[in-house]
């Protein structure tokens, strides 16, 4: 698997962008209820289809919107990491439930993967066609 996504793989991730933001809706939604690191997989799931929406095809060709995508990255990259370290350090302390904070950990995981292989390849797009 490429970390950068090929052209068909990009408009495919584009187009499910509606299903990444409302299924993060109903997570966090859950979640929230529940009591659950799951929340924060709903919240990057909901920043994920924002994100793929919002770096639709038709931003290809604008210039400089890749600087807008790779502070974005960076954003959930940061937030991932601050709530990541918290869910472990809930794990170590016995806070939460272990398959709870493991499926938690690993959605989010998953999801921050997905948005970095998004937000390179748009940033990579943008950025050459900008110059």
């Amino acid at each position: 698997m490429r970390f950068i996504m090929s052209p068909a793989e990009y408009a495919t991730q584009i187009r499910r962008a509606p299903f990444y933001f409302f299924g993060g809706v109903v997570v966090l939604i859950v979640g929230f209820f529940s009591h659950h690191f799951i929340t924060f997989a709903g919240f990057m799931a909901v920043a994920l289809g924002a994100g793929a929406r919002g770096f639709d095809q038709s931003g290809l060709r604008q210039p400089l919107l890749w600087i807008v995508s790779g502070l974005l990255w960076l954003i959930c990259l940061l937030m991932y990491a601050g709530m990541g370290y918290l869910e472990v350090w809930q794990l170590v302390c016995g806070g939460r439930e272990r398959v709870w904070a493991g499926i938690g950990l690993a959605a989010s995981t998953s999801v921050l993967w997905l948005q970095s292989r998004l937000l390179f390849t748009f940033t990579r797009i943008n950025w050459r066609a900008s110059r």
